[in-house]
């Protein structure tokens, strides 16, 4: 997991900077999931070398893209223009990505549990203590 800083817009006009980690690409927010690995992002100059820097919108799952590299000193306006965020809010994203899809009707075998053969042999050998016992106390005559 990588760390990077995220410039999150809580509106249009209000916006945070956060520091989160990227797992599989994914950035979480407030219980929102965002899609950053095909994004290009600033690289922010810290102690220890460069940050990536993401600007995100609450509204859009993909990171604001238009982020012109040769010319710093015009003003950067952030624009979101992803036909998925059409489609799917990043609170989808993130139910979709929690979502375990067969996860309790499929069970694995425990390690301690015992096989047929094994099964088998037990029952063979209680039965033949039993009968044992139950001859030993003259229960049964043979």
């Amino acid at each position: 997991m990588s760390k990077a800083l995220i410039l999150f817009f809580d509106t249009n006009n209000v916006a945070r900077l956060e520091k989160r980690s990227i797992k599989d690409g994914m950035v979480e927010i407030d219980n929102k999931m965002f899609y950053v690995d095909e994004s290009k992002p600033l690289l922010v100059r810290s102690k220890t070398g460069y940050k990536p820097l993401y600007i995100i919108k609450w509204s859009n799952i993909k990171p604001s893209t238009n982020i012109n590299e040769l010319k710093p000193p015009e003003p950067v306006k952030p624009e979101f223009n992803d036909k998925l965020s059409e489609e799917m809010s990043p609170e989808m994203l993130r139910k979709l990505v929690g979502l375990k899809i067969l996860g309790n009707m499929i069970k694995t075998k425990s390690k301690t549990e015992i096989g047929g053969f094994a099964m088998l042999l037990l029952g063979v050998v209680l039965g033949a203590v039993i009968f044992w016992s139950l001859t030993f106390l003259k229960i049964v005559k043979l």
